[in-house]
């Protein structure tokens, strides 16, 4: 699943240094 710019403004701050990368996170 792609995450918008948006949606990542959202999410990044709720997830875990490893997991923000985008490539590393499965949904």
């Amino acid at each position: 699943m792609d995450l918008t710019d948006e949606q990542w403004a959202v999410l990044e701050p709720l997830l875990p240094e490893k997991e923000r990368n985008p490539m590393s996170v499965i949904w």
